[in-house]
Protein backbone atom coordinates (compact mmCIF):
# COMPACT_ATOMS: atom_id res chain seq x y z
CA UNK A 1 0.00 0.00 0.00
CA UNK A 2 2.96 2.39 0.76
CA UNK A 3 4.62 1.71 -2.62
CA UNK A 4 1.26 2.03 -4.58
CA UNK A 5 0.73 6.40 -2.38
CA UNK A 6 5.00 6.94 -3.13
CA UNK A 7 4.66 6.13 -7.01
CA UNK A 8 1.00 8.17 -7.24
CA UNK A 9 3.00 10.80 -4.83
CA UNK A 10 6.31 10.58 -7.52
CA UNK A 11 3.60 10.56 -10.44
CA UNK A 12 2.18 13.74 -9.31
CA UNK A 13 5.49 15.63 -8.30
CA UNK A 14 6.96 14.40 -11.96
CA UNK A 15 3.85 15.74 -13.75
CA UNK A 16 3.82 19.50 -11.52
CA UNK A 17 7.80 19.26 -12.45
CA UNK A 18 7.18 18.26 -15.88
CA UNK A 19 4.45 21.18 -16.77
CA UNK A 20 6.82 23.85 -15.45
CA UNK A 21 9.49 22.73 -17.77
CA UNK A 22 7.01 22.55 -20.20
CA UNK A 23 5.97 26.36 -19.81
CA UNK A 24 9.74 27.37 -19.30
CA UNK A 25 10.67 25.83 -22.47
CA UNK A 26 7.28 27.55 -24.47
CA UNK A 27 7.68 30.21 -23.47
CA UNK A 28 11.52 30.89 -24.17
CA UNK A 29 10.97 29.54 -27.52
CA UNK A 30 7.59 32.07 -28.24
CA UNK A 31 8.32 35.63 -29.81
CA UNK A 32 7.72 38.77 -27.15
CA UNK A 33 4.26 40.46 -28.24
CA UNK A 34 4.13 44.07 -29.19
CA UNK A 35 0.55 45.92 -29.57
CA UNK A 36 0.69 49.28 -30.91
CA UNK A 37 -2.33 51.51 -31.04
CA UNK A 38 -3.61 53.69 -33.58
CA UNK A 39 -1.55 56.81 -34.90
CA UNK A 40 -2.56 59.91 -35.86
CA UNK A 41 -1.22 61.58 -39.35
CA UNK A 42 -2.66 64.41 -39.21
CA UNK A 43 -5.52 66.64 -36.76
CA UNK A 44 -8.57 66.41 -38.54
CA UNK A 45 -10.52 69.43 -38.06
CA UNK A 46 -14.20 70.18 -37.55
CA UNK A 47 -15.07 72.78 -39.09
CA UNK A 48 -12.54 75.97 -40.44
CA UNK A 49 -14.12 77.86 -42.73
CA UNK A 50 -12.19 80.89 -44.68
CA UNK A 51 -14.87 83.67 -44.86
CA UNK A 52 -18.16 81.97 -42.94
CA UNK A 53 -20.23 83.99 -41.33
CA UNK A 54 -19.83 85.35 -37.73
CA UNK A 55 -23.34 85.20 -35.91
CA UNK A 56 -24.59 88.07 -33.75
CA UNK A 57 -26.65 86.76 -30.69
CA UNK A 58 -29.36 88.10 -28.96
CA UNK A 59 -30.25 86.51 -25.38
CA UNK A 60 -29.12 82.93 -25.65
CA UNK A 61 -28.72 81.05 -28.26
CA UNK A 62 -27.15 77.19 -28.74
CA UNK A 63 -23.97 77.89 -31.35
CA UNK A 64 -21.68 76.10 -33.21
CA UNK A 65 -18.34 77.39 -33.55
CA UNK A 66 -15.50 78.32 -35.93
CA UNK A 67 -12.46 76.98 -35.27
CA UNK A 68 -9.83 80.12 -36.20
CA UNK A 69 -6.36 79.23 -34.84
CA UNK A 70 -5.00 75.93 -33.61
CA UNK A 71 -1.58 74.50 -33.08
CA UNK A 72 -0.53 70.74 -34.41
CA UNK A 73 -1.52 67.45 -32.00
CA UNK A 74 0.46 66.91 -29.21
CA UNK A 75 1.26 63.30 -29.12
CA UNK A 76 2.40 61.62 -25.99
CA UNK A 77 3.38 58.06 -26.33
CA UNK A 78 2.62 55.65 -23.55
CA UNK A 79 4.89 51.74 -23.26
CA UNK A 80 3.58 49.43 -21.14
CA UNK A 81 4.95 45.46 -20.72
CA UNK A 82 4.10 42.69 -19.00
CA UNK A 83 4.76 38.84 -18.37
CA UNK A 84 8.01 37.31 -20.09
CA UNK A 85 8.76 36.10 -16.43
CA UNK A 86 8.27 32.01 -16.96
CA UNK A 87 4.40 32.81 -17.15
CA UNK A 88 4.30 33.09 -20.83
CA UNK A 89 5.91 35.32 -23.87
CA UNK A 90 6.66 39.42 -22.76
CA UNK A 91 3.35 41.41 -24.20
CA UNK A 92 4.42 45.20 -24.92
CA UNK A 93 1.48 47.74 -25.44
CA UNK A 94 2.03 50.97 -26.75
CA UNK A 95 -0.92 53.36 -27.17
CA UNK A 96 -0.95 57.31 -28.47
CA UNK A 97 -2.26 60.21 -26.25
CA UNK A 98 -3.03 63.32 -28.17
CA UNK A 99 -4.12 66.79 -27.16
CA UNK A 100 -4.71 69.78 -29.29
CA UNK A 101 -4.70 73.51 -28.54
CA UNK A 102 -7.28 75.52 -30.51
CA UNK A 103 -9.81 78.56 -30.72
CA UNK A 104 -13.14 79.00 -31.83
CA UNK A 105 -14.94 81.66 -32.40
CA UNK A 106 -18.47 82.11 -31.31
CA UNK A 107 -19.93 85.50 -32.54
CA UNK A 108 -19.78 88.81 -32.63
CA UNK A 109 -18.72 90.69 -29.52
CA UNK A 110 -19.20 91.53 -27.10
CA UNK A 111 -21.15 88.62 -25.52
CA UNK A 112 -21.56 88.54 -21.78
CA UNK A 113 -20.17 84.96 -21.83
CA UNK A 114 -20.69 81.43 -22.00
CA UNK A 115 -23.29 78.68 -20.43
CA UNK A 116 -23.22 74.90 -21.28
CA UNK A 117 -20.77 73.24 -23.67
CA UNK A 118 -21.54 70.23 -25.75
CA UNK A 119 -18.84 67.79 -27.64
CA UNK A 120 -20.02 65.75 -30.16
CA UNK A 121 -23.66 66.64 -28.73
CA UNK A 122 -23.40 65.60 -24.98
CA UNK A 123 -22.55 68.06 -22.30
CA UNK A 124 -18.88 68.34 -22.11
CA UNK A 125 -17.11 68.58 -18.52
CA UNK A 126 -14.71 71.51 -18.50
CA UNK A 127 -13.27 71.30 -15.30
CA UNK A 128 -10.25 69.19 -16.13
CA UNK A 129 -9.00 71.29 -19.34
CA UNK A 130 -7.72 74.97 -19.59
CA UNK A 131 -9.69 77.03 -21.48
CA UNK A 132 -10.49 80.98 -21.51
CA UNK A 133 -13.47 82.82 -22.87
CA UNK A 134 -13.05 86.08 -24.94
CA UNK A 135 -15.91 87.84 -24.80
CA UNK A 136 -15.24 90.19 -28.02
CA UNK A 137 -14.99 93.55 -27.27
CA UNK A 138 -12.86 96.26 -29.33
CA UNK A 139 -10.16 96.39 -26.79
CA UNK A 140 -9.60 92.64 -26.16
CA UNK A 141 -6.10 91.37 -26.15
CA UNK A 142 -4.26 87.99 -27.50
CA UNK A 143 -4.56 85.05 -25.62
CA UNK A 144 -0.75 84.38 -23.81
CA UNK A 145 -0.95 80.88 -25.51
CA UNK A 146 -1.25 82.16 -29.06
CA UNK A 147 1.31 85.13 -28.19
CA UNK A 148 3.92 82.39 -26.87
CA UNK A 149 3.88 80.41 -30.06
CA UNK A 150 3.55 83.01 -32.82
CA UNK A 151 5.48 85.93 -30.59
CA UNK A 152 4.50 89.75 -30.28
CA UNK A 153 3.07 91.46 -33.11
CA UNK A 154 2.16 88.56 -34.97
CA UNK A 155 -0.64 86.99 -32.64
CA UNK A 156 -4.16 88.30 -33.61
CA UNK A 157 -6.52 89.84 -30.77
CA UNK A 158 -9.68 88.98 -32.77
CA UNK A 159 -11.03 91.99 -31.58
CA UNK A 160 -15.31 92.06 -31.86
CA UNK A 161 -14.88 88.59 -32.51
CA UNK A 162 -16.23 86.38 -28.90
CA UNK A 163 -13.95 83.01 -29.09
CA UNK A 164 -12.89 80.40 -26.97
CA UNK A 165 -9.56 78.80 -26.49
CA UNK A 166 -8.69 75.50 -25.50
CA UNK A 167 -5.32 74.43 -24.65
CA UNK A 168 -3.62 70.86 -24.46
CA UNK A 169 -6.86 69.57 -24.50
CA UNK A 170 -7.27 65.85 -24.23
CA UNK A 171 -8.80 64.29 -27.40
CA UNK A 172 -8.71 60.48 -25.77
CA UNK A 173 -12.29 60.75 -25.37
CA UNK A 174 -13.38 61.84 -28.69
CA UNK A 175 -11.32 59.12 -30.41
CA UNK A 176 -8.12 61.02 -30.70
CA UNK A 177 -9.85 63.91 -32.85
CA UNK A 178 -11.41 67.42 -32.24
CA UNK A 179 -15.09 66.48 -31.23
CA UNK A 180 -17.93 68.60 -32.71
CA UNK A 181 -18.45 71.24 -30.20
CA UNK A 182 -21.64 73.58 -29.53
CA UNK A 183 -21.99 76.26 -26.81
CA UNK A 184 -24.67 78.71 -25.26
CA UNK A 185 -23.92 81.79 -25.96
CA UNK A 186 -25.10 84.85 -23.81
CA UNK A 187 -25.83 88.40 -24.73
CA UNK A 188 -28.37 90.58 -22.76
CA UNK A 189 -30.57 93.19 -25.07
CA UNK A 190 -30.39 96.00 -22.89
CA UNK A 191 -33.23 97.77 -25.09
CA UNK A 192 -36.21 99.17 -23.22
CA UNK A 193 -39.08 97.30 -24.99
CA UNK A 194 -37.32 93.91 -25.09
CA UNK A 195 -38.09 91.49 -21.48
CA UNK A 196 -33.89 91.82 -20.73
CA UNK A 197 -34.72 95.41 -20.69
Amino acid sequence: MLGVSAAAIGGAVGQIAGSMVDSWIVSSLAPAQRIEGQRLQNLMVTTSTEGAIIPRVYGRMRLGGNIIWGTDFTETVNTTSQGGKGGGPKITTTSYLYTASFAVALAEGPISGIGRVWADGKPLDLTGATWRVYKGDEAQTPDPFILAKMGAGNAPAYRGTAYIMFEELDLTPFGNRIPQLSFEVFRPVDAPDTAEG
